[in-house]
Formats: structure tokens, sequence, C-alpha cells
């Protein structure tokens, strides 16, 4: 069996305003997508992929609109794309849990697939 190598990727604001009185979060809905990180995270998957003859799953959280990252994956060479709806991923706030509820999403939807 070959090795899966799954790289997740963001779907979160590249920039986000404070208001410092109030200290409400506000983002432009286009300006989303994954970072640099998340594609030098690609990039060193598809290598390890190459040389042990694995196969590369692309993995982002998020509504329809998060399949962007997912797509520029598949066009750099990711063998397979996955993405999980969560509803409460759409908002530009912090997570009470540490993001603890997402991992669990990807990991049954990795699972699962």
């Amino acid at each position: 069996m070959a090795a899966l190598i799954v790289v997740a990727l963001s779907w979160s604001w590249r920039r986000v305003a404070v208001d410092p009185l109030t200290g409400t979060a506000t983002a432009d809905e286009r300006d989303r997508g994954s970072g640099p990180a998340e594609e030098a995270a690609l990039e060193h998957g598809l290598r390890l992929a190459e040389r042990c003859g694995g196969r590369v799953l692309a993995v982002s959280v998020g509504p329809p609109g998060a399949a962007g990252p997912l797509r520029a994956a598949l066009a750099a060479g990711a063998d397979e794309a996955l993405r999980v709806h969560r509803a409460e991923a759409a908002a530009p706030r912090p997570r009470p849990d540490g993001g603890a509820a997402t991992a669990a999403a990807l990991a049954a939807a990795i699972r699962d697939r």
C-alpha cells in the first residue's frame, strides 16, 4: 500500500482588522486562502510522495469557497482533494477549544474517505 501524505490547507483571512474600541474583528471576504506556510507544506508533501511512491491528499475546512486552495493543490500535483464543511469555520474569531473541533472533523473526514 502506498503512503498517504495529508497536507492541510487553511482557508483563512490573510488580513484581519480589529476595532480598538470594541475588539470586533472584520475581514474582506475576497482576501481568503492559503498562505505561504501551507504552500510550502504542499510542496514538501509532493516531494515526499515522489520519493516514496506515495499519494498526496490536500484537505481544507470551510464552506464551498474553501475549494479554491484545493483546486490549486490539484493543479500543483496533489492526487486528491477533500473539503470538510464546518459552518463555524466561516467567522474570523478565536476558537475556544483551540481548534480541537476542527482537527476532529478533519480526522473523521480523512478516515471516512
